[in-house]
Parts: structure tokens; sequence; C-alpha cells
């Protein structure tokens, strides 16, 4: 069976992803000392945050509320207080300006969509680190929360598809996760893993043909 070059579809639309793309996210060596200061398991930080409960905050089963409670009892903190402090030394809290303005200078010639294994609320979140609500920020604003699917399952790349107009390999998807990634180019999709924003970007332009102004 012929398959086609990567070049051989017109690119139509560019979807990110949020966490770890457009906002940076904790790197390992913050995970692994907040593991010491909390007497946790290497490792184990990471399943707490970001594991079982976690992913059914993403598709809309749990709620942040739950979520909260058991990262309380899992940590040791026992005050609202103590998991705020938590937060807000743990998490960086800041934007990769370099992928923001890339998204800004896309809208011009391209469908921008925003793919995030999200929470209800994260719009808001959105809204305060850029100043911009997401569904002004992009064309289309896909939550996993809001829509109950989330990344790497097939179906949540077709909804998203769907709501640009697009077939899969008119687009091109960025995300820092290898099984996201995967599952991406299963579906059709061109994708680029998120490794720094200047090896993003350079992949991105060399696929699109043109640079990024």
């Amino acid at each position: 069976m012929h398959q086609m070059s990567p070049m051989a579809a017109t690119i139509k639309a560019v979807i990110f992803d949020w966490g770890g793309v457009l906002e940076a996210l904790p790197d390992a060596t913050a995970f692994a000392e907040w593991e010491i200061r909390l007497g946790l398991a290497p490792t184990r930080l990471q399943t707490i945050l970001w594991g079982p409960v976690w992913e059914q905050v993403e598709q809309g089963a749990a709620t942040v509320a739950a979520y909260e409670a058991e990262v309380c009892r899992q940590c040791g903190f026992t005050s609202r207080a103590q998991l705020e402090a938590f937060y807000s030394a743990f998490y960086p809290q800041r934007l990769h300006e370099p992928m923001v303005a890339a998204l800004h200078a896309l809208r011009r010639r391209y469908r921008v969509a925003l793919l995030t294994n999200g929470f209800q609320g994260q719009d808001q979140h959105i809204e305060r680190l850029t100043g911009i609500h997401p569904t002004r920020l992009v064309d289309h604003y896909v939550n996993s929360a809001d829509v109950e699917l989330r990344k790497p399952m097939p179906a949540i790349f077709q909804l998203t598809l769907e709501r640009l107009g697009v077939q899969p390999d008119e687009a091109v998807f960025i995300d820092d996760n290898p099984a996201n990634i995967a599952a991406a180019r299963a579906a059709g999709l061109q994708a680029i893993p998120f490794e720094t924003p200047a090896q993003a970007l350079t992949a991105l332009e060399a696929l699109l043909g043109h640079p990024i102004e």
C-alpha cells in the first residue's frame, strides 16, 4: 500500500496540547525534591497527582474537590492552605512564551485548536495565565472534562478534527506525552513530540514549509 509522504497533504490546522506545551509543568527534579520533602517513595508523587484519580477528573467522572481531598490524604496535607502552598511552590505558573506567540501567529493562516486533558474550570486558569479566554485564544477549545473523552482515546482526536473541519493528514498535533503522540499518528494526524519550544517550532516550520512569524 502506498503511504503518503508528510508533505503530500496541505496543512490546514495546528492542534496544541496545553500543559507541558503552552504552560510549563514541573520537571523531574521538582518531583524528586517534593517526594523527599513529603516523605514519598520515588515516582509516587506523579501517580498521586496525575494517576487514576486525575484521569477520572479529566473525563468529567470525578470532581476537582474529590481529587484534591485524595491529594491531601496521600501527601499528608491537613488544610486547604497547605495544599495551596504546595500548588504555588510546585507548579511553575508560567507560559512557554514562544509557543504562545507562535499560536497567535498561526491563527492568521491556519485553524488552531487546543486539545487538552483538562478539568472543569481549566478555561478560567488559562484565562488567568494568558489574559484571554481559551474560546477566544483559539478557534476550537476541546477540554477532555467537557467532552468526557481524554487523550489518547481515538475519539477525542476525531472530535477535534470534526470541529476544525479538516482531514487527519491536514492537521499537525503538538504534545509532550509520547502516548498521545502515538495515538495521534495512529489516527492519521501529523504529530510533533514537544521537548522544548525551539525544537518544536523548528519541526513545525519544517512541516509547514515556512517560518512562523
